[in-house]
């Protein structure tokens, strides 16, 4: 009989790509390509004029005020069905989106910075099923909130935009120094259907540092139904510690002579393979994982001082100046990578989502 479960990894449907795009006015209706957002499908399509010139950009206020659909079929057997977990994730919706597959309610979201998951067992059926994202606009909502109370802003630019601190989104959008008010919405991180018997989502790593001595602490985020979880780190290729749990226990690694990552200028950036492999209870592999982590401790340390009190950043027990840049996004929408200049810290701007695929810390420093 199938069992639904693939050794060593899950089955996905990637559902990026083309979809169609309509407004709820039922006035503008085109292709989107997902990862995206309106606003570029818009410009691609010639419905917009070219944000950075002139005042165009007061020419672009109407996309915000008005929901936004997009919809695709995709198709799933019988087989896949069978596996113990059916889930759909989303990366990124920005920012509130309600969910429909097969015209039932599967998810609402309200926040553009963390991925999205729910179980399509109960409503995905064999064969072709149908999936809308419906972007919901931000007005409305931000216009409500604000009137039951106005919190301290700044840098608001349009009076629909006064609720903006209700809304987990990048505040850039709503208009900066820098940039336009133009909020965007859509689906800004890829969109895909996982099937299998368990996958791990995320691992969690503390770090204990003694002199000659690291001890990693690894909790795992699991979705689905497993026994143990065999962890392994390497360096370089060589195994440095392994060790097998419980999947309900945290994994321990004690790391000996350890190999340190320092900053830009200050020492190399060596990094550590952890890797998490989920175990049935016969020992079949169900999936794995592979992070990589650096060790190193960081801490800011504020003393008294001739000026007041200090503000310094130790890394492994050494002070280091500082020197570094404040990020802003490239464009006003994100894009897939970007390129840094030599810093050795790169504060990024508080009120931005940084590009995606790109390694950044998050926050003013």
């Amino acid at each position: 009989m199938y069992s639904g479960c693939n050794a060593d990894h899950m089955q996905v449907i990637d559902l990026s790509g083309e979809w169609h795009l309509r407004d709820n006015q039922s006035q503008f209706e085109l292709r989107a390509i997902v990862p995206g957002c309106v606003q570029t499908d818009l410009l691609r399509e010639g419905y917009l004029p070219d944000p950075w010139f002139r005042d165009n950009e007061k020419d672009w206020h109407w996309v915000c005020e008005r929901d936004w659909v997009y919809t695709r079929t995709f198709e799933v057997t019988a087989e896949f069905l069978l596996q113990p977990v059916v889930k759909l994730r989303c990366e990124g919706l920005d920012t509130l989106c309600t969910v429909v597959i097969n015209d039932q309610t599967v998810l609402q979201a309200n926040n553009m910075f963390h991925p999205w998951e729910c179980d399509l067992k109960p409503v995905v059926k064999p064969g072709e099923n149908r999936i809308q994202l419906i972007f919901h606009s931000l007005v409305p909502y931000m216009r409500r909130k604000d009137a039951e109370r106005r919190l301290p802003a700044w840098s608001v630019y349009h009076d629909d935009f006064y609720g903006k601190s209700y809304v987990r989104k990048m505040a850039c959008s709503f208009g900066w120094d820098w940039g336009l008010m133009a909020p965007a919405a859509g689906p800004w991180l890829p969109i895909s259907i996982l099937g299998g018997c368990a996958y791990l989502e995320h691992l969690r790593v503390a770090q204990r540092h003694e002199s000659q001595l690291v001890e990693l602490t690894v909790n795992p985020i699991v979705s689905g139904t497993a026994a143990r979880i065999y962890y392994r780190l390497e360096y370089e290729g060589a195994t440095v510690a392994e060790t097998t749990v419980s999947v309900n226990e945290p994994g321990r690694l004690t790391v000996d002579n350890p190999k340190l990552w320092w900053p830009n200028c200050s020492g190399g950036q060596p990094l550590y393979a952890l890797t998490a492999v989920l175990l049935a209870e016969d020992g079949t592999r169900l999936h794995s994982l592979t992070i990589s982590i650096g060790l190193r401790t960081i801490e800011l340390q504020r003393q008294p001082d001739a000026f007041g009190e200090s503000f310094r950043f130790v890394v492994n027990g050494k002070p280091l100046f500082m020197k570094g840049s404040n990020w802003i996004p490239c464009d006003i929408w994100p894009v897939v990578s970007a390129r840094t200049h030599i810093m050795i810290c790169l504060p990024v701007h508080g009120g931005c989502q940084h590009e995606h695929g790109t390694r950044l810390g998050w926050g003013n420093l």
